[in-house]
């Protein structure tokens, strides 16, 4: 991700995809005094490979961003291990002396959401607040207590096509096929994380469309015959694409550099690997 002049956030700091991680103990004693101190804390930096030892990029201060559930359904084992691992992390963060901003993302616009809403013969606002309130209430029952907001990517749809928007004038982004796609070309990072080169991303190509410029362009927005969940935008009703969902909610509430993004492992690619090049050239920017 890259601020405003400066350097991509990858480059720059790393920014601390961690699907491992670890830490090396310390007593109470050792505890933060002197407040941007450098700590003993390491975490497993996806990009690099490797534990890394944790700085806050705001002395004092972290900004952690972590992938929540799409509710079209209960949560699962693996659900649970991501949000108690990150729940620990804010704790020893919090214990180390920083004042921890945790947010997570539930994500309540998908397809599998309107087949679930109908498979139940349940209005799609009816099921999501059902499916909501059982992960609310799971969370708590796990004692995962650290989150400070659960932001509901509906409620940034304006922030989205703001956001796709500003990537078509940039550049970054075209229309194609009544929908907007980024243009993975503009961003020679992509693959990085996931340690791919170009000809293996190849072999993985994206929401396949004869339209698109390279068939591992992911889309910002596209059309939808759904009802259920459509938009008006700039380029007709339609819904907006996963990645630029997250975005959305993590650049409006943090600014485009952040401590920490997280999330299971299996969202290297492509989510992931989206979030970054999207955020990278958004130019959104409005942190709360």
């Amino acid at each position: 991700m890259t601020p405003r002049g400066g350097q991509p956030v990858i480059a720059r700091h790393e920014s601390f995809y961690e699907e491992a991680g670890g830490h090396e103990a310390l007593a109470p004693r050792e505890r933060i005094r002197s407040i941007g101190t450098p700590t003993r804390l390491k975490l497993f930096n996806t990009i690099s490979m490797r534990k890394e030892r944790f700085e806050s990029l705001t002395p004092g201060q972290v900004k952690m961003f972590v992938c929540g559930p799409t509710i079209q359904d209960y949560i699962h084992v693996g659900h649970v291990r991501t949000y108690i691992f990150y729940d620990v992390l804010a704790r020893y963060l919090r214990h180390l002396g920083f004042d921890v901003r945790f947010l997570l993302n539930i994500t309540d616009i998908d397809d599998s959401i309107v087949k679930g809403a109908k498979r139940r013969r349940r209005t799609v606002e009816n099921f999501l607040e059902l499916n909501e309130r059982a992960f609310l209430r799971d969370v708590k029952a796990l004692g995962i207590s650290t989150i400070n907001s659960f932001e509901r990517v509906s409620g940034y749809l304006p922030v989205m096509i703001q956001q796709a928007s500003g990537l078509i004038r940039n550049g970054h982004a075209y229309r194609a096929d009544g929908g907007v796609y980024f243009d993975v070309e503009k961003f020679p990072d992509f693959g990085r994380l996931s340690r791919q080169s170009r000809d293996e991303l190849a072999l993985r190509p994206l929401e396949i469309s004869p339209k698109k410029r390279n068939q591992v362009d992911f889309s910002l927005w596209r059309p939808t015959t759904s009802k259920e969940q459509r938009w008006e935008s700039p380029w007709g009703l339609g819904t907006p694409g996963w990645h630029i969902q997250d975005t959305a909610v993590s650049v409006a509430n943090f600014g485009p550099q952040y401590d920490i993004h997280g999330g299971a492992r299996e969202l290297i690619y492509p989510h992931h690997e989206a979030e970054i090049a999207q955020a990278g050239h958004s130019p959104v920017s409005s942190p709360s």
